[in-house]
Order: C-alpha cells, then sequence, then structure tokens
C-alpha cells in the first residue's frame, strides 16, 4: 500500500514540476518573440491602469508625445551620437530610434544597461531595416523599458 501512495506522490509531483516548466517556457518564449504586431496589450490594460502599474509619482509625467517636462531624459539620437545616456533615461519617439536602439545594444554593451521610454505610438512599417532582437548576441538586457502604454506596431525582425 506504501509503495502506491509513493509513486501517486510522485507522479503528482512529475506533473507538478512539467505544468510549472511549460510555464516558464511560454514566459520564455513571450519574451524573446513578444506579441504579434496585430495584437495590442493595451487592448487588456485600461490606460490608468497601466500607468498606475509602473509609475510613481518620483519619475517625470510626458506631457505630451513630443516633449519631456523632466531635464533627466536624451533622446536615443542624441544617445547614440555622444556614445553614452550621460546618466539620463532615453527616450525613443520613432521608428527610426527604435531600429537605433536595437543597434546600439548590438554594438555596444552598455545600451544594454540603460533605461528607455517611448513618447509616441511607433509605426515601424516604413523603416527599411530589420529591428534586431535585443538579446540576439546572447547578452542579456539588464535595462528598463517602459513603453508608458504605447503601442509599436508592424515591427519586422531579422
Amino acid at each position: 500500500m506504501k509503495k502506491t501512495n509513493n509513486k501517486k506522490t510522485i507522479l503528482r509531483k512529475l506533473i507538478f514540476l512539467s505544468s510549472t516548466l511549460a510555464l516558464s517556457l511560454a514566459a520564455v518564449l513571450f519574451i524573446i518573440f513578444g506579441i504579434n504586431s496585430n495584437e495590442s496589450i493595451k487592448d487588456e490594460l485600461s490606460l490608468e491602469d497601466f500607468k498606475n502599474s509602473y509609475y510613481n509619482n518620483e519619475q517625470a509625467q510626458i506631457s505630451n508625445a513630443n516633449t519631456i517636462t523632466s531635464s533627466s531624459y536624451i533622446s536615443m539620437t542624441d544617445a547614440a551620437s555622444a556614445n553614452s545616456n550621460n546618466g539620463k533615461t532615453i527616450t525613443i519617439k520613432d521608428g527610426d530610434e527604435l531600429y537605433l536602439f536595437s543597434q546600439k545594444c548590438q554594438s555596444a554593451p552598455a545600451f544594454r544597461s540603460y533605461n528607455y521610454i517611448l513618447t509616441t505610438n511607433i509605426d515601424y512599417y516604413d523603416i527599411e531595416s530589420d529591428f534586431i532582437p535585443i538579446a540576439y548576441t546572447g547578452a542579456a538586457f539588464t535595462g528598463s523599458f517602459n513603453g508608458q502604454g504605447y503601442e509599436i506596431s508592424d515591427l519586422h525582425m531579422q
């Protein structure tokens, strides 16, 4: 009788571990491949809920798509030119800067540890260069990327 109970316990543990592994694998695949460009997380969360979950009162507020109300930000274009973020959060405002972000994360390791925010919706359709996946070379992205509820559409990758 005891052997049967041990087998059932082992079987239950194996089922639990396999379901946990499947969920972990699904999360990793979502992180690597992202969501389909035709889908939107924004549809599932209200913008206010999204902002409340990611903002705190110490972060600068975005007053509109092109104006930042804090001096603690630098544009992706300026950061790439300086080859540094100069201790500031990097803003990404269009498809060209999004591509530049993917390019610099590959060529300059420090760019993988910086903090980034989107300042508007980005349509990548007209950008000729394919977006380069951030961890493509195996190096981890250790910075932060806050989309602020904005959407990236028509993203095409290598």
